[in-house]
């Protein structure tokens, strides 16, 4: 038989007693108090493992960014906040990516991450037909829902004809204000070079949806 009486500010140890002229054995329960030394490296230690687990949710899963300019209108606003995810991220056509960039911003100098959408990727080929305002990637139509404006500038500079491996081609959804990869400036786009995917819109509050 075990008897045990317990209590939460204690921490308890137990240890075999034989009573005297009994054969029955009992535990004895030796009540021990917590120390406040030991309380607050249990809360440190916590503490600790909460801020790693956010770290490795930024760094590897979830990555807040706020947009700038108007290129993904009507898609994307100017101020919102996406969550970007990109652990084990192969791109895919149609994906709203954000990618590193030597584009400087302003006046200011400093280059400026762009989030375009992908249009095509290695392997594919793409072709712009500005007087007709469509799109053909390996020779097809592709349906574009979300365009704001019309594609009316074309590819400027001598695109490959096939998208080598490893590279994409995107464009941003309000074509007419756009610079994305019809302008040799930005080109084809490297894996490497991006940053993630755009999952979910989270603010502004009343505008919360998923993306990808």
């Amino acid at each position: 038989m075990s008897r045990y009486r317990y209590d939460d500010n204690f921490e308890y140890s137990s240890k075999p007693y034989s009573a005297e002229n009994n054969n029955d054995s009992y535990e004895v329960v030796v009540p021990h108090k917590r120390g406040f030394v030991s309380g607050l490296f249990g809360w440190i230690h916590c503490l600790v493992v909460c801020v790693v687990l956010i770290v490795v949710l930024l760094v590897f899963f979830f990555r807040p960014v706020t947009v700038v300019g108007d290129s993904m209108g009507d898609t994307l606003a100017e101020n919102d906040t996406i969550i970007l995810t990109n652990f084990l991220y192969t791109p895919e056509q149609g994906d709203i990516v954000v990618i590193n960039s030597d584009i400087s911003e302003g006046n200011s100098g400093e280059s400026t991450a762009l989030i375009a959408r992908v249009i095509a990727v290695g392997g594919q080929s793409i072709e712009i037909e500005e007087d007709k305002n469509r799109v053909l990637v390996n020779g097809k139509i592709i349906d574009e829902p979300y365009l704001k404006g019309e594609t009316s500038t074309g590819i400027q500079w001598d695109v490959p004809s096939t998208i080598p491996d490893g590279y994409v081609f995107v464009m941003g959804d309000n074509r007419e204000t756009s610079v994305d990869s019809r302008y040799e400036a930005v080109g084809l786009i490297h894996e490497n070079d991006i940053i993630g995917k755009a999952q979910f819109l989270v603010y502004p509050f009343d505008r919360i949806s998923y993306i990808g």
